[in-house]
């Protein structure tokens, strides 16, 4: 009898089948296969865990194999594997199953790195048990959430006797969990230009940067771009998944701030285990740089490489492990040492090469590729004066435009939102298009960026057709240049 499972490595899982052979003999129960101290431990935990869900462990020789034989095995995701594979010995199954899960001395299944990894290794033909709350209420038609050992073998002998739908069986956890929206801006008055930014930002994955002098609500506002993300999809959240559990993160924020004493290592993940960074936490979220010319380069250049690529390396001695790591990334800084270039009552006090240096601790690479650069001012906090007014189609208009672009590029690969355009390969077709609308651009990638950003404005407002004003539009918040902040009569 033989049921599959995995040990970790990373974002994958290596296979293991676990064979079991139950033959008349002194009552003993043992495990081959390279299986180290924790494993070896499992037995007793694994064998109270039968006997308190009610079934009974051979009084035979019971002899476990975690093939292939070279490969080390760790982990108690392995449990519920092996007990399942003693229950079912008897039993020819008609379909693979692949099990991942810890098991507790009563029984219960515990969420362990490698469960959500069983899901993603999935085949047509083959049905998964995990442990509930695994797929964040993602509906699976082939895989079996169970709470414990005794419904775990209860909801896979029904599966096999009808092969239907599970979630007619396991309704509290079959619901596609909707994202609750709560508006970030009922309490910010003004910043109107920056509310615009962040609804483009966050329906087509554009990178914003925001620059002005302290006080402005940079800092504010960036800690509030996380919860206008659209809902991400199935496909999507089940990355999300796998890369918290393999961190053994239990948080669900989507937005992260990257401290910035961070290394390198820490950011991109490593370690003996594979840990995911930073940068893999983010995925499908939020990367906020708050100050970012305060990081160091080599970390900021770091950022950049995993922006172009949505992939992030994990090194460990001659192996490696790539983990998914597209984010959205959200930038503030200062237009000037110190922080008063910019305000209509302070007096800067920095040169031109001051200001120059300023700008130069940030790589002129990683600022072209904030599709959207806002120069923000304290006196926007106090104009256009709304009472705080709630836009009630905000969510409502990023979610339509979400679903646009998802249906736009479903037929290609690597690109889902139009912030991610000018970071890809590109057709012909789109080049010439953008060409013709926006000739003043200085290269390929503004001029990409550029058009993205009307893409993006348009998806918005639902046309398939580019307008004049979109493109103001996006002129515009394309702006700020740095060498708009270099000038000596700035300082004057």
């Amino acid at each position: 009898m033989k049921i599959l499972s995995l040990v970790t490595r990373g974002f994958k899982g290596i296979r293991v089948t676990v064979e079991t052979d139950i033959r008349n003999g002194f009552p003993s129960f043992d495990i081959t296969g390279l299986p180290d101290s924790g494993i070896r431990e499992s037995k007793e935990r694994i064998r109270s865990a039968l006997r308190n869900s009610g079934f009974k462990m051979p009084k035979q020789t019971v002899l476990i194999n975690l093939a292939p034989g070279f490969l080390p095995k760790a982990g108690s995701q392995l449990d519920l594997a092996i007990a399942l594979a003693v229950i079912l010995s008897k039993n020819d199954l008609p379909l693979t199953v692949i099990a991942a899960g810890e098991l507790a001395l009563d029984g219960d299944i515990r969420s362990c790195p490698g469960s959500g990894l069983a899901v993603g290794m999935l085949e047509p033909g083959a049905v998964a048990v995990v442990p509930r709350g695994t797929l964040y209420g993602l509906p699976r038609k082939d895989v079996i959430e169970a709470a414990n050992l005794r419904e775990a073998v209860a909801l896979l002998a029904e599966y096999f006797n009808t092969n239907k739908n599970l979630t007619n069986i396991n309704k509290e956890v079959s619901q596609h969990k909707t994202k609750a929206y709560s508006n970030p801006f009922s309490d910010v008055i003004g910043l109107e230009n920056v509310k615009r930014a962040m609804e483009i930002g966050a329906a087509g994955g554009h990178g914003i940067l925001l620059v002005g002098p302290p006080g402005a609500g940079k800092t504010m506002m960036g800690r509030r771009f996380g919860s206008l993300l659209p809902q991400p999809s199935a496909s999507t959240l089940e990355e999300i998944m796998r890369i918290r559990e393999a961190a053994g993160v239990t948080d669900e924020n989507n937005e992260i701030l990257l401290p910035h004493d961070s290394s390198v290592s820490l950011f991109t993940g490593g370690g003996n285990k594979f840990r995911p960074g930073i940068a893999s936490l983010c995925h499908g979220g939020v990367l906020f740089l708050d100050e970012i010319n305060e990081y160091p380069p080599k970390l900021l250049n770091a950022v950049r490489e995993i922006m172009d690529s949505g992939i992030a390396a994990s090194a460990r001695s001659a192996d490696m492990a790539f983990f998914p790591a597209a984010f959205i990334p959200f930038a503030t800084m200062t237009a000037c040492p110190c922080g008063q270039l910019g305000t209509s009552g302070g007096v800067c006090a920095c040169s031109a090469q001051s200001r120059k240096a300023h700008w130069r601790r940030v790589p002129s690479p990683l600022l072209e590729r904030f599709n959207i650069r806002l120069a923000v001012t304290p006196e926007d906090c106090t104009t256009k004066m709304n009472d705080g007014a709630i836009d009630k189609d905000l969510f409502s208009r990023i979610e339509n435009a979400a679903e646009i672009q998802e249906k736009r590029y479903s037929g290609l690969s690597g690109i889902k939102r139009n912030g991610e355009l000018p970071f890809r390969p590109a057709s012909g077709d789109v080049i010439k298009e953008a060409a013709k609308l926006f000739p003043e651009a200085s290269n390929p990638r503004s001029l990409l960026i550029l058009y993205s950003l009307a893409r993006t404005i348009a998806d918005l407002d639902g046309r398939r057709e580019i307008s004049g004003s979109d493109l103001e539009e996006a002129r515009f918040f394309r702006g700020c240049h740095p060498a708009e902040f270099f000038r000596d009569d700035l300082n004057k």
